[in-house]
């Protein structure tokens, strides 16, 4: 789910109406509210996007009146510009560029970044651009080897995306410095990461045994 142009935006969510006997799966639907209406959700405000193409979104991301459509494959860039669903339209379907899990994917003031076992995006004021591209593939698959462990985070205050490789285990983390555009390696203590958020610009890792968050 993400909030953007004055709208909630979900996805792939179990919905019922007033009509409905039961709720219906819509893994491959994404549902949205009328403007300023945070909680609301009729049933006829919905895009579908690639319903026949098999596979099911999985975190969507905002910025810049562009939706960012995550499925397990392929990331939809959708154009919300214009005042109603009708005026909206897919900008971009790129394959390769799809997520695994929610916390592989970071929202953040002025764009967003997500993580897969190709390498490490960001959508900020320049574009699209891999991050990851002087880490080399060989490297980047090598710290990734599983997608669906990998996390991102994000330190606002100062400016810095940290990937952990793997949740479970400690080991390798990357840090991108948005200011110098460089990557540090180091090694992380933490382990049985459940995810990353970021509160009053500091970045929380949540322990899955755990009641309290490490900064």
């Amino acid at each position: 789910a993400t909030v953007g142009k004055g709208r909630a935006w979900v996805a792939n969510v179990n919905y019922g109406d007033e009509s409905s006997a039961s709720a219906v799966a819509m893994n491959d639907r994404i549902l949205f509210t009328p403007p300023g209406k945070y909680d609301t959700f009729p049933s006829t405000y919905w895009l579908d996007i690639g319903a026949a193409d098999g596979d099911e979104f999985i975190r969507l991301a905002y910025y810049s009146e562009k939706l960012f459509a995550f499925k397990k494959q392929v990331l939809h860039i959708i154009d919300i510009s214009g005042q109603n669903e009708a005026a909206w339209k897919i900008g971009q379907s790129i394959d390769g560029m799809g997520v695994s899990h929610h916390g592989a994917v970071i929202e953040f003031e002025d764009g967003c970044a997500w993580v897969n076992s190709s390498g490490c995006y960001m959508y900020a004021g320049e574009g699209l651009k891999l991050l990851s591209n002087n880490i080399g593939t060989t490297a980047w698959q090598s710290f990734v080897t599983d997608a669906t462990k990998c996390l991102i985070g994000y330190i606002p205050v100062e400016r810095q995306i940290i990937v952990l490789g793997n949740r479970d285990t400690d080991g390798t983390v990357y840090i991108y410095d948005r200011n110098s555009e460089a990557w540090t390696k180091g090694t992380s203590s933490y382990f049985n990461i459940t995810n990353m958020y970021t509160k009053d610009n500091l970045l929380y890792m949540q322990h899955v045994a755990s009641t309290t968050a490490t900064t």
